[in-house]
């Protein structure tokens, strides 16, 4: 089983003198695969997705992503590996759930750079895999 991201002994709390959210947690998730973090409110789901983004660091632990320690990627670079559409999310315009799916492509452009025909085609596969009705069909889709 070839793991894509992998947690090691992580341990984290928010400030210094808080009682630990994550303690000692370890788990491998196989590249390739549908992974569910499933839990009660307020057990650290958030907290170990954003730890898994980069957005926050455990004071204890490794998180590595295909083998390498995260601190080994850039930023752009662990953005291209790694994303998170959360689950409420406040859209301060009328975006289509076609152009919403194409802001993932935006660690691939360059700064100012439009998204191309090849950003389109992968959004509209992404999508019909997704969705399973094709570009056509969610571009009329409002997400606000």
């Amino acid at each position: 089983m070839d793991k894509i991201l992998s947690l090691e002994n992580i341990h984290f709390r928010y400030y210094p003198d808080s009682p630990n959210v994550l303690t000692d947690l370890s788990l491998d998730i196989p590249a390739g695969k549908v992974t569910a973090i499933l839990g009660p409110n307020g057990t650290g789901k958030t907290t170990l997705l954003h730890i898994l983004l980069g957005l926050l660091k455990p004071f204890q632990g490794q998180v590595k992503v295909s083998g390498k320690s995260h601190r080994e990627y850039s930023r752009k670079d662990l953005s291209q590996m790694i994303g998170l559409v959360p689950q409420f999310e406040s859209i301060p315009f009328n975006f289509s759930v076609f152009e919403y799916v194409l802001l993932g492509r935006s660690p691939y452009l360059k700064p100012f750079q439009l998204p191309g025909e090849v950003d389109i085609r992968i959004t509209g596969s992404l999508c019909a895999v997704a969705i399973c009705s094709g570009p056509a069909f969610i571009s009329n889709i409002s997400l606000s």
